[in-house]
C-alpha cells in the first residue's frame, strides 16, 4: 500500500489551480498524496482537504500532514505526524485501526522509538537538502540502510529528493518517496511525475 512516489502538496509552493495541480499529480501516476498546510488556519485546510480528497478519491491514497483534526473531519485515508505532533498510538485511538499513520524520523533511535508506537510506516529525512524546510541537516541514504535492517514497515524517504538522485534512494531500500518541490516547482507537474514514476519503476 505503502509504495511508488508519494507527493506532498504544500499549499504555499502550489502554482496555479489546486485541483488542477492536484490532477496532474494523480494521472503522473503517484500513488500517495499528502497535503500540507502548516501555515493555513484550520478552515483553509478543511476547504483545500476537501477539494483534494474528491480528486484522490478511489485514485490514491489521501493523507494529511500533521493534524489529526482535519484528518477526521476529512475522513482521509491517514495522518503523517512529526516529532512534535500527537503520538501515532494516541492517532490511532482517535481515527481508528482503519487508517494509515505515518511517522516522521532523523535518526536510528527515533525510529526505533517511533516502531514502538506502530505506525504504518516511518517517513526517513531529510534525505539531501531540501528548502522546503529549513535547519534541517541531511540524514543520508545510509540512514535508510539501518531502519530497514531493524524495522520491518515501509520506509518513505523525504527531502530533497529529485530524478537525480531517486534510484540511489530506492537502492538504500526505500518503498515510497516522498517529493514536493521535485514536482511543484516544475513547469509541466504531470510530466515531472511521470518521469519520477518511471524512474521508481526501473529502480524497484
Amino acid at each position: 500500500m505503502i509504495h511508488g512516489i508519494y507527493a506532498i502538496i504544500d499549499l504555499k509552493l502550489v502554482r496555479g489551480d489546486l485541483c488542477e495541480v492536484t490532477g496532474d499529480i494523480i494521472e503522473g501516476g503517484a500513488g500517495i498524496i499528502q497535503l500540507r498546510a502548516k501555515e493555513a488556519s484550520t478552515k483553509e485546510f478543511l476547504e483545500a482537504g476537501a477539494e483534494v480528497k474528491k480528486l484522490c478519491e478511489g485514485e490514491v491514497l489521501f493523507i494529511i500532514n500533521d493534524r489529526v483534526d482535519v484528518a477526521l473531519a476529512l475522513d482521509s485515508d491517514g495522518v503523517h505526524l512529526g516529532q512534535d505532533d500527537m503520538p501515532a498510538n494516541v492517532a490511532r485511538d482517535i481515527l481508528g485501526s482503519g487508517k494509515i499513520i505515518g511517522c516522521s524520523v532523523h535518526s536510528i533511535e527515533e525510529a526505533r522509538m517511533a516502531n514502538e508506537e506502530s505506525p504504518d510506516y516511518i517517513g526517513v529525512g531529510s534525505v539531501f537538502f531540501t528548502s522546503t524546510k529549513t535547519g534541517v541537516s541531511p540524514v543520508g541514504i545510509e540512514l535508510i540502510r539501518k531502519i530497514k535492517e531493524e524495522i520491518d514497515i515501509p520506509v518513505v524517504a523525504i527531502g530533497g529528493i529529485n530524478e537525480g538522485n531517486i534510484a540511489e534512494v530506492i537502492s538504500a531500500g526505500a518503498d515510497a518517496v516522498a517529493v514536493c518541490s521535485a514536482i511543484l516547482s516544475s513547469d509541466d507537474v504531470r510530466a515531472a511525475t511521470e518521469g519520477l514514476v518511471s524512474i521508481f519503476k526501473k529502480a524497484s
